[in-house]
Formats: C-alpha cells, structure tokens, sequence
C-alpha cells in the first residue's frame, strides 16, 4: 500500500498523517481555552511531552511558541510547505 500512496505522492502515508494530525493540532493551539495536554490526548499521543517533541520538530516552534505568537492566523496559511501531501494540499 505504501508504494501504492508513493506513486501519487512524494511523501509516506504516516508523513501526510503527522502533517494533519499536526496542522489540526496548529489550528486547535491558536485557540485560548485549548491546552496543549488536551490536543496531545485528542490527536492520540500518549503524554503532552511526546507531543510537544514531535511538534516541534515537524513546526521548527513549541506548542506554546504557538499559543503566544500572533502572527500565526486560525487558518493554515503557517503550515510547512515541505510537509504537505499532494492528496491534502492546502
């Protein structure tokens, strides 16, 4: 299946799955009664710390870099280019 998804997309199935499961997580940090606890459990990482490492290796910024920069927008507009699946582009 995977070099199946491969033919028709540059990246792994489980890149474009952090991709969204990363750019929902974007969105969700931008709002204010969202904790980053809560966004590890609701996107099925096992503690707030594992999530925050993966975070910050697919943004380049922590959760709460996020949570407190006000240059990223509600929308994905911030989300890395280099991560994006031909199937999901936004």
């Amino acid at each position: 299946m995977t070099r199946l998804f491969k033919r028709y997309d540059t990246e792994t199935p489980l890149a474009c799955l952090t991709m969204l499961k990363m750019s929902q997580a974007m969105i969700k940090l931008r709002l204010p009664e969202t904790q980053v606890k809560a966004v590890a459990a609701e996107l099925g990482y096992k503690s707030a710390a594992h999530f925050s490492r993966a975070f910050k290796a697919w943004s380049s910024l922590s959760p709460t870099e996020i949570r407190s920069d006000g240059s990223c927008s509600y929308h994905l507009s911030c989300i890395p280019n280099s991560l994006s699946c031909s199937p999901f582009r936004f």
